[in-house]
């Protein structure tokens, strides 16, 4: 915990005023379980709370941004934004993912070292490339204007991997406001250096970018113990002995890792090359917005729920939780995806101005794909949870696999972008949905018993959002921008009253229960 003494209980250091983790199963009666139920929502709900403000503050910048840069200049910082997601997903070799891993603290201190340790490595060997081979990468990625930029790739790398590192280490430790806080200094510092720095061109945003990344490092750090502490835990034999033990994640989630962020990446890549950064820009800006509700509420849910869920596969709970899980993500999510399905060009005519009413229209055709990756994504984490990292691997070769189908379908027959654009959200629904059946079955988590909450959240957002915006909606009177601001006004309400509803019949279906 930041800012609280550390105490030991042998060679193991844990914060002041924390329970050891081999005690968590000591006691188990109704009390206790409440205390654990009601700490595990306010975890989520600090988590979303500052992931919510973090993302609010983009939002609120994103109109004035469109103001300042042209769709073609955010295509191109999305591109350089889609080669430093590629690269930096695996300059930790995922070896972040096993620190909450094990009992002993002083075993997880010693893997976020490796996890540090490894992302200076892998920054060094990426340098290279990237600095002497930086004209022909941006040529081949159909944005030479990045070409003077792109040796600020491997300083963005080495603040992911630090970030990640200790931002695992902190969920470990339960510092859910420390995170919360990192992540609104970070949107808040690259929303300034962005707007303030608009008449350098692209070269403001990129800044922007890769500065933000360092923000927070030091605040995670906090949470560290003494140095005494750290160098035993630094020791090369310890550094070997965990990197031998955790293998599986550089062997099978490292690689797996890699082709599935090429694959979420793929789209823009491919739209950049194929097509212009105009057209890359317009897709940004739509992924940007629909990414929100993915931020907002999976990212939150799913590192709390990968938190607990190793202590619940041991206790063989793992297919309710994950159950409980992903009826929370359908409870929270749906209305919101109904609403930008029937609302996104009105959405981005009024908030993001003329010039982006077509990014509006994608949304219409993104939405299923990104809803299906809300649901799939935090499920996902019981491969790691279960050690399927292998059948992980298997499923996360499949995703740029039919991203190059796609593009090599839409190459062949000369489409144009938006029939490409529909075909790829279409394949990669189908493939979200294929990877939660499959997370549902390792988990033990029963599909049939998901059918019916789904089937109820799914007929309360069409009777309460759905059918009366469309209805409503075709008799509204202006034209332009009036019938925009109405139609979302409308939206807006009815979706407001869906939540209403939904909270309802939840809890009258507790109080039944």
């Amino acid at each position: 915990m930041g800012g609280l003494p550390w105490h030991f209980a042998g060679t193991v250091f844990v914060p002041a005023g924390t329970r050891r983790p081999e005690s968590d199963n000591a006691h188990t009666g109704p009390y206790v379980k409440r205390l654990k139920a009601h700490s595990t929502l306010r975890s989520v709900l600090t988590l979303a709370g500052g992931t919510a403000l973090s993302q609010g503050l983009i939002v609120l910048a994103s109109p004035l941004l469109t103001r300042l840069y042209s769709p073609a200049s955010f295509g191109a910082f999305t591109v350089f934004v889609s080669l430093l997601s590629v690269l930096s997903c695996v300059a930790t070799l995922r070896y972040e993912l096993a620190i909450p891993l094990p009992k002993d603290d002083d075993e997880a201190l010693t893997t976020c070292i490796l996890s540090g340790a490894v992302t200076l490595f892998y920054t060094a060997a990426t340098a290279v490339p990237l600095l002497f081979f930086s004209t022909a990468i941006a040529e081949l990625a159909g944005v030479p204007e990045i070409a003077p930029y792109l040796w600020l790739l491997p300083i963005g790398i080495l603040g992911v991997g630090f970030y990640q590192s200790l931002y695992y280490w902190a969920v470990r430790c339960g510092e859910y406001p420390t995170i919360s806080r990192t992540r609104i200094s970070q949107s808040l510092a690259m929303v300034v250096i962005q707007v303030s720095a608009s008449f350098a061109g692209i070269a403001g945003l990129i800044f922007g970018q890769v500065i933000s990344r360092y923000v927070g490092i030091s605040s995670l750090a906090r949470s560290r113990p003494s140095g005494t502490v750290i160098r035993a835990a630094s020791s090369l034999p310890a550094l070997r002995e965990q990197a031998f033990r955790y293998k599986s994640f550089p062997l099978w989630s490292a690689p797996g890792t890699l082709l599935n962020t090429v694959g979420a990446q793929a789209p823009m890549l491919a739209f950049a090359a194929l097509f212009s950064s105009h057209i890359a820009g317009l897709y940004a800006l739509t992924h940007r917005v629909l990414s929100i509700p993915i931020t907002l509420i999976g990212t939150a849910m799913a590192d709390v729920f990968f938190s607990n869920a190793s202590d619940a596969h041991r206790d063989g709970r793992l297919g309710h939780i994950t159950g409980n899980l992903l009826d929370k993500l359908v409870t929270f999510g749906l209305p919101i995806a109904v609403a930008l399905m029937l609302a996104g060009p009105d959405l981005f005519l009024i908030v993001f101005g003329p010039e982006w009413v077509e990014a509006g229209t994608l949304t219409t055709y993104a939405t299923p794909w990104l809803f299906m990756a809300l649901l799939a994504s935090p499920v996902s984490r019981v491969f790691l949870v279960a050690a399927r990292q292998k059948e992980l691997f298997a499923l996360q070769v499949l995703q740029p696999c039919l991203g190059i189908l796609v593009i090599a379908i839409a190459t062949a027959f000369r489409w144009e972008f938006l029939p490409t654009f529909i075909l790829f959200s279409a394949v990669y629904t189908i493939f979200y949905a294929l990877y939660l059946w499959r997370s549902l079955s390792i988990a033990a988590a029963r599909l049939t018993d998901r059918v019916w909450p789904a089937l109820r959240v799914g007929g309360i957002t069409a009777l309460t959002t759905g059918l009366p915006y469309t209805f409503f909606s075709s008799m509204l009177p202006y034209e332009g921008q009036a019938h925009a601001l109405l139609s979302l006004g409308l939206c807006l309400v009815l979706t407001l009253a869906c939540y209403g509803v939904l909270l309802l019949s939840l809890r009258s279906s507790k109080q039944s229960d």
